[in-house]
């Protein structure tokens, strides 16, 4: 290789590697600074992962953690409960089976209509106030047809949507703290 060769090679290296480290030097632009939080919406609007728990749960980089208020009520301290703490939040669950029929028009006893997975997956347990109305909690079935909603204690309504024939599936529930309350939906899809 000739001497003019070298130069140019030696040049376009020199220009590669200053352009390398030019996309790839630490951008010294970024902020890492941390945003202060006082409740759960100024963690939310900072950009905070938001925990999907009831109530919900905001979590700082510092490693505080912010709860929703729910129906107005809060805890003392703005919310703020450090995570290594032992504080409990009292919840109680309502969870269920949805049984979906009939499939088809005729069924045999030798060869039975059962349901796809996607006829539970495309549904929802949705978990109304006491006033009947307002949405409190939903949740999509699994692929067999159950689901599980956690809820401060109190009383609720509950439906599975889309229903079936019945227009209004609501079901009145109560729930209380650590206790599982069952309630089982069967959907008549007017198939006959």
């Amino acid at each position: 290789m000739n001497k003019k060769g070298i130069i140019i090679l030696t040049l376009i290296l020199l220009v590669l590697a200053v352009a390398g480290y030019a996309i790839y030097k630490p951008n010294s632009t970024i902020s890492t600074s941390v945003i202060p939080v006082s409740d759960f919406e100024g963690c939310v609007t900072a950009g905070y992962p938001i925990m999907e728990t009831y109530p919900r749960g905001c979590k700082t980089p510092g490693g505080e953690l912010f709860i929703e208020k729910v129906n107005g009520v809060s805890n003392e301290n703005n919310h703020v409960v450090p995570i290594n703490t032992t504080s409990k939040v009292e919840i109680g669950y309502v969870a269920g089976n949805v049984t979906v029929g009939p499939i088809c028009p005729v069924e045999r006893v030798d060869h039975p209509c059962v349901p796809s997975p996607e006829t539970y997956t495309s549904k929802e347990a949705v978990v109304y106030g006491s006033d009947g109305i307002t949405v409190k909690n939903r949740t999509r079935l699994d692929s067999k047809g159950n689901y599980k909603i956690s809820l401060a204690p109190g009383n609720y309504y509950i439906e599975i949507v889309p229903g079936g024939m019945r227009q209004d599936n609501k079901k009145s529930i109560t729930i209380r703290t650590n206790q599982t309350t069952v309630a089982n939906f069967d959907i008549d899809t007017g198939i006959r």
